[in-house]
């Protein structure tokens, strides 16, 4: 029958104007609408005073800059094969037309951005001289240098020696390279082939041939040792990169910064927008704009995205529900297209099984979902969602709104699944076991930790493990004291726990482990300890990484499969399904609505 309902699901009509089944831009207004205000405002402020400035990107200019951030995203993501990114696009049910479609509002708008900006910039004359620096050296000197390295070679330590010893051997290593320089230096100075004195101190593959200093990173004492050479000199060794390195001054070169003021100055002045500079032009337009903008609270009109509502104003100008409405979805849709479409597929599959939700079924969906994301992200704090809500220019009342279209959309989901769950035999038996314990069998477990006390502050490093092995014993010592203090002279074994234990969760509750042991959940050493134990008995004491435990068990249930299989298995059918496997199911809906 769901196969059958499959087919015709895009024929079923819809249920009726209180019915989530909208249109794309009234669906995607009602459950995205608050996310993108803030970006919808920007882009407002952004045009409006684009269009007061004269600031009007001419079409060329606006199909430049996609053709730029085409060739950019198939060279970084596709690593130059302009085929891989369309057959991308074509993945994402798009084509480079219907790409430039939905980018090209967003480019106008960074163009824009970008051409604002600039004309706000005041290029300082301490940018100027950081740029000049920047590009030809501090001072506007360029440093070019011949290179040689005498690498160290660095020891093997032999097994068993001391730091002290290690160290040693590592600055007669240090001192051998250097003696080693000397002798190239001494060489070089005397006229010896360049290249060979090269090749043969093992220097590497970086540049051999004259080349800036700047061009790789240096010590500041390299820098400063070189900086004193005249042309002609060289350097003595200097210890950088993993070696000694000779240095020979090439020459000098200096540009004035008056020689290219003018060009860097133009340079500087058409840069890219920073992040710094895009949001203090953000922070001037809303503080002369004034913009306010809100979604009507609770249910939106009917066919809003062609409702002349108005919602705001920006720079003194309404904003209609409709405006807002077109923008996002030509600029934000195609993303959630498809979740609209499983959307109405759900909900088009659920009214022609006759499922029916109420508004309190809804709501309480809403109210459990809420609380299971206060209990797993703020500790039960509704008040910090709340705070993180506002933060993100979120209402309670869209929260609401999105949230109640969300509830049906997962019980509408969840009675189809529902339809067609199977629930297998392994299913049934790892619930059995996953209540009653590992072949029914339900132990309930208390245990005494016992863990060594803090070593003392003025012990040495070299003393610790004597003392440590010392404590273990001794601790050791204690645990079999206290299992002959129960087994033999019949001490409560809670009592015990309440008084020695150092594990603060279950001291209170005399060593009572929360819920049926399962050996599968545990250390290998504590299952095989507790599995041999019949009801009653103690452990013998268990060496664990802190210290020792002993384990009682207090009782034993066994609860034969037969006896619950069918409670189990039509409490399996009856599941609320978890996040992820309804997510599945309802794509694999989806997927089969294609075919």
């Amino acid at each position: 029958m769901l196969e059958l309902l499959l087919c015709f699901a895009p024929l079923l009509p819809s249920q009726g104007s209180s019915d989530p089944h909208v249109s794309f831009s009234d669906w995607l207004l009602a459950t995205r609408g608050e996310v993108y205000q803030t970006e919808f405002i920007r882009h407002q402020l952004v045009n409006r005073a684009g269009a007061a400035e004269g600031l009007t990107p001419s079409p060329a200019a606006l199909e430049a800059a996609l053709n730029e951030e085409i060739a950019s995203r198939v060279e970084h993501a596709h690593q130059g094969d302009r085929a891989a990114w369309v057959a991308e696009l074509a993945r994402l049910g798009q084509d480079e037309a219907s790409w430039r479609d939905e980018q090209r509002l967003k480019t106008m708008n960074s163009i824009l951005v970008h051409e604002l900006v600039r004309v706000r910039r005041e290029v300082t004359e301490a940018e100027l001289e950081s740029a000049w620096e920047d590009r030809y050296g501090p001072g506007g000197e360029r440093t070019i240098v011949r290179w040689i390295q005498v690498q160290i070679e660095p020891p093997t330590p032999p097994p068993g020696i001391t730091r002290e010893e290690e160290r040693a051997l590592r600055e007669a290593a240090r001192e051998v390279a250097r003696k080693r320089a000397l002798e190239v230096l001494g060489a070089w100075r005397g006229g010896a082939e360049f290249s060979s004195l090269r090749a043969a101190s093992g220097s590497g593959d970086e540049p051999a041939e004259p080349f800036r200093l700047d061009e790789l990173s240096w010590p500041e004492v390299v820098e400063r040792a070189v900086a004193r050479l005249q042309v002609g000199d060289f350097s003595e060794p200097q210890a950088a990169r993993g070696g000694w390195s000779l240095f020979e001054l090439v020459k000098k070169e200096h540009t004035p910064l008056e020689d290219i003021r003018e060009e860097l100055s133009a340079a500087l002045a058409a840069r890219p927008a920073n992040s710094a500079e895009v949001e203090a032009l953000f922070e001037e337009l809303l503080e002369r704009g004034a913009p306010s903008l809100s979604l009507p609270a609770g249910e939106l009109p009917s066919g809003g995205s062609g409702s002349e509502l108005q919602i705001g104003e920006v720079a003194g100008q309404p904003i209609t529900l409709s405006s807002f409405s077109g923008w996002l979805t030509e600029t934000q849709g195609r993303p959630h297209r498809e979740a609209f479409k499983q959307t109405q597929l759900v909900h088009r599959l659920a009214a022609a099984l006759g499922v029916e939700l109420s508004v309190d079924e809804i709501t309480a969906r809403m109210d459990s979902d809420l609380t299971d994301r206060l209990e797993l992200f703020y500790d039960g704090d509704r008040a910090r969602w709340l705070e993180d809500l506002r933060a993100d220019g979120r209402s309670l009342a869209g929260w609401r709104r999105e949230a109640s279209l969300r509830a049906h959309h997962d019980l509408s989901a969840e009675a189809i699944l529902m339809t067609r769950r199977v629930v297998s035999e392994e299913e049934v038996r790892a619930e059995w076991e996953g209540i009653y314990g590992p072949g029914g069998e339900a132990k309930t477990v208390r245990w005494i930790f016992l863990k060594p006390a803090a070593p003392p502050e003025d012990l040495e490093v070299d003393g610790f493990e004597a003392w440590l092995k010392e404590a273990l014993e001794a601790l050791e010592r204690e645990a079999r004291e206290l299992r002959s203090r129960v087994v033999e002279d019949g001490e409560d074994f809670a009592t015990l726990a309440r008084r020695r234990s150092e594990d603060s969760q279950t001291r209170a509750a005399g060593g009572l482990l929360p819920g049926i042991f399962d050996p599968r959940a545990q250390p290998e050493v504590i299952a095989a300890a507790v599995t041999a134990l019949k009801s009653g008995q103690v452990s013998m004491p268990v060496r664990l990484p802190g210290g020792y435990g002993l384990y009682q068990v207090i009782k034993i249930e066994h609860t034969p499969l037969e006896e619950v299989r069918a409670e189990l298995r039509a409490a399996l059918m009856k599941k609320r399904p978890s996040a992820v496997e309804l997510a599945g199911f309802v794509n694999q809906l989806y997927e089969e609505s294609k075919r």
